[in-house]
């Protein structure tokens, strides 16, 4: 059976047909953990075997998301999700929320009348007289 009937059988409740297509993808996963590995071997927090077992989980992953009316054959499907999963067991995917969406600007104002900014409060933070990390702890004391 081909990877797109196998994938179809198990979305439709036949969880037997796992092991057939892992049998029939494992090659793959194991040449592109290995690719992956050897790419991003900085990153010492994983082996190859890591990636292997992060690679059956993409499998279960692909399954759940794959829908063939689009298109698109079940490898190339699996080729985008094994990338992700191999950044997530690596510690190379977050969060998408990144800490700039979420910041305040210096120039908001603090006060009810907003005469005041943040900036304002903070005050000179050139480090002539005192140390930068000293100004602002003051600052946000008083």
């Amino acid at each position: 059976m081909i990877n797109e009937e196998l994938v179809m059988l198990i979305k439709g409740g036949d969880d037997g047909c796992c092991p057939q297509l892992w049998e029939q993808v494992r090659r793959l996963i194991v040449m592109q953990a290995k690719r992956y590995y050897f790419k991003c071997e900085k990153y010492n927090g994983t082996d190859v075997e890591d990636l292997v077992q992060s690679g059956y989980f993409a499998i279960l992953r692909a399954i759940q998301y794959y829908e063939p009316e689009k298109g698109f054959k079940f490898l190339t499907f699996l080729d985008k999700t094994l990338l992700n999963s191999f950044r997530e067991a690596t510690g190379l995917r977050t969060s998408k929320r990144d800490a700039l969406n979420f910041s305040t600007s210096l120039d908001e104002p603090v006060s009810e009348d907003g005469s005041s900014t943040l900036l304002d409060l903070l005050g000179d933070l050139t480090p002539e007289a005192e140390s930068v990390e000293t100004t602002v702890i003051e600052s946000a004391y008083y």
